[in-house]
């Protein structure tokens, strides 16, 4: 039960890919600074999540069109956004930003080392957390649960 509510509080996006602004992500202020494009190509604000807290986790597999068919298969509830670079000279600005103010564990660079990182938003849109692949989502409960 609790972790129903812990869902149904939150809006958990899972971004494939997204294209973001502004260009010079380090004058970002938080996250609703940007935006991205939804998996059927429309451009989304996130500032349209103001006052909840986020969990943004990149996956990487398959195109935007079977991404779409994988999730309406497993009844995913959350906006799942458009595939795009998270790392390199092509990486959109919100995961540079993001990057940026939650660099990681990686000795060398800020790189996303895998699929399904994950990075937790607080209600003002400040990257409180970033958190390992291999993590079970159902560990991050407990923080999500602090920013709520």
């Amino acid at each position: 039960m609790k972790f129903a509510i812990t869902l149904s509080a939150i809006a958990a996006l899972i971004f494939c890919v997204l294209a973001g602004n502004p260009e010079d992500y380090t004058k970002a202020q938080s996250v609703y600074d940007f935006s991205a494009i939804d998996i059927h190509g429309k451009e989304v604000p996130l500032e349209k999540y103001k006052g909840n807290v986020l969990l943004i986790v990149n996956q990487e597999p398959g195109t935007d069109k079977e991404i779409e068919e994988f999730t309406q298969k497993h009844g995913v509830k959350f906006d799942v956004f458009s595939k795009v670079d998270v790392n390199g000279d092509n990486a959109i600005p919100l995961y540079k930003f993001l990057k940026l103010k939650q660099p990681g564990t990686n000795a060398t660079d800020s790189s996303i080392e895998w699929n399904f990182t994950k990075f937790i938003v607080d209600k003002d849109g400040q990257v409180v957390e970033r958190d390992v692949p291999k993590k079970d989502p159902l560990e991050l409960i407990p923080s999500i649960e602090k920013y709520i």
